[in-house]
């Protein structure tokens, strides 16, 4: 086995943090997106639900139908498509447009954490298995962490909208590095 790219742990990491903070913020900016949209919080709410369904559906499917096609340009693309999700969320003028944001974000998210992880998985040895599957993952629980509640400040402060803002900002390096960081 070869030795893996030096930087693919922090970078796989640093995307699986932009995953999370964009899948997640929703949590912490429903006061004021319902406020902006005229919806009540609990109601916004259900876009956490349909995130979570759209990701159990779509990301087997995805993965499994993008299997032949090489794995950095799978979780590039991935990432372009929560980009394109992130910039439909910041402008959304509806709880539906929102909706259907959302549902976007699942599947690039669906196409990159999974495809990340055996990236990963497949490029160190069997032993170190869990550990860098556990440091690729960091990002994501980092992003419960610090940044849900960093877009909850961003959204009582600035607006929900530049939360969502705050997503695509961070998007566009990531889409860089794994694009020079991941095998092709």
């Amino acid at each position: 086995m070869s030795t893996p790219p030096k930087m693919i742990l922090p970078v796989i990491s640093t995307c699986n943090f932009l995953i999370g903070v964009g899948a997640f913020v929703i949590i912490g900016v429903l006061e004021p997106l319902g406020s902006g949209l005229n919806v009540a919080p609990e109601r916004a709410g259900i876009l956490m639900t349909v995130y979570a369904l759209a990701y159990a559906v779509l990301s087997p499917l995805l993965v499994s139908m993008t299997g032949h096609i090489g794995r950095r340009r799978v979780m590039t693309f991935g990432l372009c498509v929560f980009l394109v999700s992130a910039l439909m969320s910041a402008t959304a003028q509806s709880l539906g447009m929102l909706a259907a944001a959302r549902v976007i974000a699942a599947a690039g998210a669906g196409m990159f954490t999974p495809v990340g992880a055996a990236v990963v998985a497949g490029l160190f040895p069997e032993e170190q298995c869990a550990r860098v599957l556990a440091a690729a993952m960091f990002g994501f629980t980092l992003a419960q962490v610090i940044g849900v509640p960093a877009g909850a400040w961003v959204a009582y402060t600035f607006g929900w909208r530049f939360a969502f803002w705050g997503v695509v900002i961070l998007n566009i390096p990531c889409i860089f590095l794994i694009w020079t960081h991941v095998p092709a």
